[in-house]
């Protein structure tokens, strides 16, 4: 009995220590962990912030250090810094967050954000809208614009003809309610199947007759709801060729300060993976 108490206590004695050691390192750790982390600030060290900050940072420390945001201050500001000084024709647009940056090519009339900046992970990437844009044709959005022209001729050709057709429509309508009111009135015993055929003939012309009427109606009788529709094509046609001309502004600064939408790519992607490097201007050299 004696013997197995004394086991137990060393075993219990043995575990204390073991754990004791386990919590020293683990402390030992955080310290040396906070310790780089703090002179990597101090330096400006950009890239060892990343590494420890992103990596084995501790999560409580992690959210003491950057409490009111003092560490995404320091590497959006860096961030911005390094990026501005490899572009200078770049232009902060947007601010999104404490470390979320919408940037634009140089300055144009109607502004838009074309790349956006995450100072957290970091990040670099050209919108996928705008990319969308920049790659698509001239012809589409010709198409575009030809299709809403066609639109816009039809509609207006529609309610000029309309009044014309209408009345041309009810002429002959009329022309077939008095023909079949005159067989109607000479409906007898005799010749009775041939009047039924006869109204039932009237009654096959006078329906496309009806049919082609409700399809003019709108456009003689709802005038506000097709100026309305016009006003609608005529706004989208106008965006489309202020979106085109803008595009081709964009397109004009690509080709100015980068020569192509491919060796902007390159560029962006180059100067983003010197930037964790260490190696900031050897993309020039």
């Amino acid at each position: 009995m004696t013997d197995s108490i004394k086991k137990e206590d060393v075993f219990e004695e043995m575990s204390f220590l073991e754990t004791k050691e386990n919590a020293s390192r683990n402390i030992g750790s955080l310290l040396k962990d906070l310790q780089a982390f703090e002179q990597a600030i101090q330096e400006e060290n950009i890239q060892e912030i990343y590494r420890i900050y992103n990596g084995r940072l501790h999560k409580e420390l992690k959210e003491t250090s950057n409490q009111n945001h003092e560490i995404d201050h320091l590497l959006t500001r860096k961030f911005h810094d390094s990026f501005i000084a490899r572009f200078p024709f770049m232009k902060q647009n947007h601010k999104l967050s404490s470390t979320v940056t919408h940037y634009q090519i140089g300055q144009y009339y109607r502004e838009r954000p074309a790349i956006l900046m995450d100072a957290s992970i970091p990040e670099l990437l050209i919108l996928p809208e705008v990319q969308e844009d920049w790659l698509a044709t001239s012809d589409s959005f010709e198409e575009r614009l030809v299709a809403l022209q066609t639109q816009m001729d039809e509609l207006e050709a529609k309610q000029i003809n309309a009044k014309v057709a209408l009345a041309q429509v009810d002429a002959k309508i009329k022309e077939l309610q008095k023909e079949k009111a005159q067989i109607e009135s000479n409906k007898g015993f005799f010749n009775r199947s041939k009047m039924e055929e006869d109204l039932a003939l009237i009654q096959q012309k006078l329906q496309p007759l009806e049919i082609e009427k409700e399809t003019w109606l709108p456009f003689a009788t709802d005038i506000s709801e097709k100026n309305a529709e016009k006003k609608r094509l005529k706004e989208q046609y106008k965006a489309i060729e202020l979106k085109r001309a803008l595009i081709t502004k964009e397109h004009r600064l690509i080709e100015q300060y980068f020569g192509s939408f491919e060796e902007m790519q390159k560029q962006i992607t180059l100067f983003l993976e010197t930037y964790l490097s260490g190696k900031e201007g050897s993309e020039n050299e």
